[in-house]
Formats: structure tokens, C-alpha cells, sequence
């Protein structure tokens, strides 16, 4: 591990594997007498199963993170395409839509029925991702969803929004954003 300006670089990984290094170390000064039994080294021997342990662990981890911050990637990638049942398909089927400024909306036919009036008045979406961050079954990111009206106003809208996965679809969702930022925009003043 580097340190630069106080603070660690390196991967991840590098991070992980260095803490599990050093408590592997502890954990052999308390078994060693176990472990000369198992290796004639048997510091290496621990530290190796240690790593090991950890880069499992973090495998595991990285790719379920990866693979849910996808499906939320591509729950909006259908919304910037403006299609709904595209988007709900990412939903399960009592997913709970927590939208903070306007209310809760259980179940993914609530949602449709709130998302539907709005979808029609739109001529365009994009939801920019800027952050992305996730551990395990959660994923939260920063955005800006770009709004264009079937009139031509516009808004950027800056979003918080927090998801719960559950076996591959989203459960809960929850955006936390400034309401009177949106009306400003779209009123023009």
C-alpha cells in the first residue's frame, strides 16, 4: 500500500489483501503451533490462506455489486428510451417506489400508473449517471436526469436515488431530489 497525501492508494484488492496479510499474521502467532503441524512454513501458510480467503470474499462481492449496479444501469437505459414497461420489467412485482417529494408508490402497477400521465408528456429523458456506489444488495447513484416536455421546457434535475436488489430486479427504489428546483426550471423563471 502507497500512501499519497495521507491517504491509501492501490486498489481495493491491494487494500484488502494488505488488512487480511496483517491479520492473518496475528491469527498465525496464536495457531502456530497447529500450523507447523499442517507446512513446514507456517507464517506463509496462513497469510496464503488468508488472501485467498479474502480475494473469494471480494470476488464475490465485486461481482454482485457489478452485476446490480448494471441492472439499475439498464432500468434507465430503458427510461432515456421513454419506455415504461421496459423500465418495469427491471421492477419485481411489489417493488416499492419511494419518490420523497411526491409519496410512496407500492407495487410495480402503482408505478405504472404514476409513471404512465408522465412518460406521454415527455419528448425526451436521460438519466447521466455521474457516481455509482454499491455493497452487496444496494445500489445508490448521483444523477442528473435531463427532462425535455412535449412543449420544449427543459430541466436538470439532480437526483440521490437508493435501490434495493433482490434475485436479479429492483425492490425498492428511492430518489430524494428538489421538487421546487424542477417546477422553477420548467416554469422559466
Amino acid at each position: 500500500m502507497i500512501w499519497q497525501g495521507g491517504k491509501a492508494s492501490g486498489t481495493k484488492e491491494q487494500r484488502g489483501e494488505d488488512v487480511a496479510e496483517k491479520r492473518m499474521r496475528l491469527f498465525a502467532q496464536e495457531v502456530m503451533p497447529a500450523l507447523e503441524e499442517v507446512s513446514p512454513q507456517p507464517l506463509q501458510t496462513a497469510i496464503s490462506m488468508g488472501k485467498r480467503c479474502v480475494q473469494t470474499i471480494w470476488n464475490k462481492e465485486e461481482v454482485m455489486s457489478t452485476t446490480n449496479e448494471q441492472i439499475v444501469v439498464e432500468f434507465f437505459s430503458a427510461f432515456d428510451r421513454l419506455d415504461l414497461e421496459g423500465a418495469l420489467s427491471y421492477l419485481t412485482e411489489d417493488c416499492v417506489h419511494d419518490d420523497k417529494p411526491v409519496g410512496i408508490h407500492p407495487g410495480k402497477e402503482e408505478i405504472r400508473r404514476f409513471f404512465a400521465p408522465q412518460m406521454k408528456e415527455l419528448k425526451s429523458f436521460r438519466a447521466e449517471l455521474k457516481e455509482t456506489l454499491s455493497v452487496g444488495n444496494i445500489v445508490m447513484n448521483e444523477r442528473v436526469d435531463w427532462i425535455e416536455l412535449q412543449g420544449g421546457k427543459k430541466a436538470a434535475l439532480p437526483v440521490m436515488g437508493a435501490f434495493e436488489i433482490q434475485a436479479g430486479k429492483i425492490a425498492v427504489w428511492r430518489d430524494y431530489y428538489d421538487m421546487a428546483s424542477f417546477h422553477k426550471q420548467i416554469s422559466g423563471s
